[in-house]
């Protein structure tokens, strides 16, 4: 099968994707993407963000079931889309990987899908597995401040223009080596052909990118979250301590290490 197709049902009226910035999870090695975008729903539900909608696809595993969300009576889905209208940023929360071998067809459907929604930008939340840390120099980052994080941007005059790239080297991001990109997401199907979809579709795409073990990798989870947050200006009445905001992390992240078959 070489095509796919995506449905948009939405949720409410007056639901728009123009001019927003879009972040999307990649499932891949510690559910990175998955759980930093939890903790952010989590935090920040109500005050900031609410769903909008969801999407359907051929191309991906049904999943429905209950919790993602602490004390929201809601179903969750396979794909969910939440908004936070006033800062123009919308989330994809995928729950659910592509069928098996599809994750390219995914990265081009996804991608064609972003483009005709017009949103501005796009930023792909990654993980790569630590193993594949190539170079002294990534050692060398991972002995002082625990993790590894590099981010790479498609568009090159975002990295000099892109007044976040700051906030980013401030939470210890380097900038990700192009010709290392294809080593570093070997096992990893989806973000090598998102990235090189969105070149080919002149999407621009920022990705963020830890390098972790396996299983679930939560404080790598809560970097990504400090770091997404900072990066983009998240605004919310969340609660904060001495300046800091307290993240809520959903209990079923403690409870379990694997999804439960029956969601799907």
């Amino acid at each position: 099968k070489m095509e796919g197709t995506v449905k948009l049902n939405v949720v409410g009226e007056g639901v728009s994707f123009e001019g927003h910035t879009v972040v999307v999870p990649s499932v891949s090695v510690g559910n990175v993407g998955q759980i930093a975008i939890d903790i952010i729903l989590n935090t920040f539900l109500d005050s900031s963000f609410r769903r909008v909608g969801f999407l359907s696809s051929d191309l991906i595993l049904p999943t429905a079931g209950t919790g993602a969300i602490l004390g929201a009576n809601m179903l969750n889905t396979s794909i969910e889309i939440w908004q936070n209208k006033e800062q123009k940023i919308t989330i994809i929360q995928q729950r659910a990987p592509a069928i098996k071998n599809h994750n390219r067809i995914w990265a081009k459907t996804l991608q064609q899908w972003i483009k005709s929604q017009k949103f501005e930008r796009v930023i792909l939340l990654a993980s790569a597995d630590s193993a594949r840390q190539i170079s002294t120099h990534d050692y060398n980052i991972v002995s002082e401040q625990q993790f590894l994080l590099k981010y790479f941007f498609t568009n090159t005059n975002n990295t000099k223009n892109n007044e976040g790239v700051e906030r980013l080297r401030k939470n210890g991001f380097v900038e990700f080596d192009e010709q290392s990109i294809e080593t570093s997401f070997k096992q990893t199907g989806f973000i090598v052909a998102f990235i090189n979809e969105c070149k080919q579709g002149e999407t621009p795409l920022e990705m963020l990118t830890v390098f972790c073990g396996g299983g679930l990798a939560i404080g790598q989870s809560l970097k990504m979250v400090e770091s997404l947050a900072s990066y983009l200006q998240l605004q919310g009445e969340q609660q904060s301590v001495q300046g800091r905001v307290q993240w809520k992390v959903p209990s079923w992240l403690y409870e379990q290490t694997l999804a439960p078959l029956g969601i799907y």
